[in-house]
């Protein structure tokens, strides 16, 4: 397969696996809905949701009110391994992946049309799963970028990148528009930043300026 259908097949087989999250998602929903008000009773006594808990005729009144996301990890591994280049280092692959976070969107989006409920795609930590995965799919799959051990969290550039914090804020800020479930660009200080505010406001600024949702910063 050339490129573009490599790009094609990986949005289908993308699509087949989604479909079962939203049932997995869907069947979970329901069964929240089969329970009594009793079996929430921090919910009851905080109030926690937009609906008054007690108030509320139904559970559904109430759990409608959240979201129901599909979140993804390593797209730098997976667009790699579709087009043997880095999405940090070549304009068109970086289109690429883009263009796949946004059918993604496009996806949860349509779900939203479907049920009714609040779907959301989200760019996901992976803390677990990052190191899982890979383990499971080096049963199935020989490539070299597998031998890392881990796949990188969400849409993030890989950690050895090598990009100033400027840069690796406004390469993946064009990122957060599309993960409404939730998403994070972090960078890494080499020592804790005391005494430098202006150096922390122009990175803040940087964030604002590429849409960056919620910035962190690491020491």
């Amino acid at each position: 397969l050339n490129e573009e259908q490599l790009f094609r097949e990986f949005k289908r087989r993308w699509a087949d696996v989604a479909s079962t999250v939203v049932e997995i998602l869907l069947h979970r929903y329901h069964k929240l809905l089969q329970m009594d008000k009793p079996d929430f009773p921090t919910v009851s006594k905080y109030n926690l949701w937009c609906e008054d808990f007690d108030e509320s005729t139904s559970l559904e009144d109430v759990f409608k009110h959240g979201t129901l996301s599909i979140g993804f990890i390593g797209l730098s591994e997976a667009m790699e391994i579709l087009t043997g280049r880095k999405y940090y280092l070549d304009e068109n692959v970086r289109e690429k992946a883009l263009d796949f976070v946004r059918y993604m969107r496009e996806y949860t989006d349509s779900c939203i049309a479907k049920y009714n409920l609040n779907f959301s795609l989200l760019a996901t930590s992976g803390e677990l799963i990052s190191g899982r995965f890979p383990e499971i799919d080096r049963q199935y799959f020989e490539s070299r970028i597998l031998e890392n051990g881990f796949y990188t969290n969400s849409f993030h550039v890989e950690i050895d990148s090598g990009l100033t914090a400027f840069e690796k804020i406004r390469m993946e800020g064009a990122f957060h528009k599309l993960c409404n479930g939730g998403c994070i660009t972090y960078v890494e200080l080499g020592e804790a930043p005391l005494g430098n505010v202006e150096g922390l406001m122009e990175l803040i600024d940087c964030a604002i300026e590429s849409g960056t949702h919620y910035l962190g910063f690491n020491f």
